[in-house]
């Protein structure tokens, strides 16, 4: 796995060394993450070592969202299920980088590396239904909203609640390519 670059980001493959940066990033709003993700409450260094390495021994693509200053962001995996050759995102990002755009940038990316580099033929994601800023990211990046699981998340405060599911397909991602391009002029 390599790093991936976009215009503000630099996502890099998980690595022991981030572990203490993660934690700080998620020990000072773990309350708030919680809520929206799987990340457990109360967060200790060794459930962030231990995540990580699950990911890895699963195979999935887990990157560290960094600023192009070297800051520590947040984390971005692609998970990939080789029997449908399909693909899911997951993501979350700390307070003080919310709102600038850098987790539709960050998915984006994700979305590419899945139809470029894995050859997936769908990709999916989903949110809790409460989380409207997460909701607004994911339908910036095309997706498609597929419906709701009633009471299918369970977060890392140990609570259900309903999960939008939306889904982008390649020939999907092609065209909003193909339309990006169009729009581009010549220099």
């Amino acid at each position: 796995m390599k790093q991936i670059t976009t215009r503000d980001l630099e996502l890099v493959p998980v690595h022991p060394k981030y572990v203490n940066a993660v934690y700080k990033i998620i020990k000072e709003e773990n309350k708030e993450l919680s809520s929206w993700t799987t990340i457990p409450f109360p967060i200790t260094k060794k459930k962030i070592r231990e995540y990580y390495q699950e990911g890895k021994r699963n195979n999935d693509s887990i990157f560290i969202i960094k600023s192009k200053t070297g800051e520590v962001m947040g984390s971005i995996n692609f998970l990939y299920r080789k029997r449908s050759n399909s693909g899911a995102i997951g993501y979350w990002l700390g307070r003080d980088y919310r709102n600038k755009g850098y987790m539709t940038e960050a998915v984006k990316k994700m979305i590419e590396y899945g139809f470029r580099r894995k050859s997936v033929v769908r990709i999916d994601i989903t949110a809790l239904e409460q989380n409207i800023p997460s909701q607004t990211v994911i339908k910036k990046c095309g997706f498609i909203y597929e419906g709701t699981q009633r009471m299918a998340a369970l977060n890392g405060l140990n609570q259900y609640g309903n999960l939008r599911m939306y889904s982008i397909l390649k020939d999907e991602f092609e065209k909003q390519e193909e339309i990006y391009k169009s729009r581009m002029v010549p220099i």
